[in-house]
């Protein structure tokens, strides 16, 4: 215990066991007592004034809240959710809602922009839907854009995309179904022959000669080495049942 100033006289005793001043003879128990009490009540109001901090910040918590911690992503949910692929500029148009595919794509047929005609007859082609079909037969009216339609048309294998196909390449609109010329050749109907090789003449279209490569009819395989040879090329197989062309 630490010795204690004696009210009485102010001097502070050589011995703090004394219960009186040795210089006064004052009680030294009262000063040592309120000493202690003094203590004691900066003690209980120091306390007093951390629990009143603890139970505001207990009470805004419970007021404001904490929004909740998203639970980790377990190493498998990661590796299976694929991060979204880069769309190239200028691709085909993105299908959005309940509309369909098709319902998004004829619309881009009668875009002012050819190169746009030309890509939404693409994603129709590949959408293998009987009611693509009309719109892309009326699109083999469209110069600039017949090919890609026709090749469209033709790898859909559709009866009625094919029918129509045929149809014109009867009535020697060559230039409107010469991108359907695989189709022409795999179906191997002898009277239509004729005017595959007419065709091949009319539009000069090397594709056509391509597919001409993978006849049956060696008058049809012939006429296309010809026609490769005139433009300075040669047929060499593709290593996929196929053919290309090497100067």
């Amino acid at each position: 215990m630490p010795p204690t100033t004696c009210r009485a006289c102010g001097n502070v005793p050589y011995d703090v066991s004394m219960a009186t001043c040795p210089y006064c003879g004052a009680s030294l128990l009262v000063a040592r007592a309120g000493s202690c009490i003094g203590r004691l009540v900066v003690v209980v109001l120091l306390a007093v004034v951390l629990g009143a901090a603890a139970i505001y910040q207990l009470a805004r918590v419970a007021t404001q809240g904490h929004p909740p911690t998203p639970p980790a992503a377990s190493p498998a949910a990661a590796r299976a959710t694929p991060a979204p692929a880069a769309r190239p500029a200028g691709g085909a148009p993105k299908v959005t809602g309940n509309r369909s595919r098709v319902d998004i794509l004829v619309p881009q047929l009668r875009s002012q922009d050819p190169e746009k005609r030309r890509r939404a007859a693409e994603e129709l082609g590949k959408t293998h839907r009987q009611e693509a079909v009309a719109a892309l037969v009326a699109a083999l009216s469209d110069p600039e854009v017949a090919w890609t339609a026709s090749h469209a048309l033709a790898g859909m294998r559709l009866p009625d995309a094919e029918k129509a196909l045929v149809s014109r390449l009867r009535s020697r609109r060559f230039a409107e179904v010469s991108g359907a010329a695989e189709l022409f050749v795999r179906k191997g109907a002898r009277d239509l022959d004729p005017l595959i090789l007419e065709m091949l003449a009319e539009t000069k279209d090397l594709y056509v000669a391509q597919a001409m490569m993978s006849s049956q009819n060696a008058k049809l395989v012939r006429a296309a080495r010809d026609f490769a040879a005139n433009v300075g090329l040669r047929p060499v197989p593709d290593g996929q049942g196929g053919w290309t062309w090497e100067q």
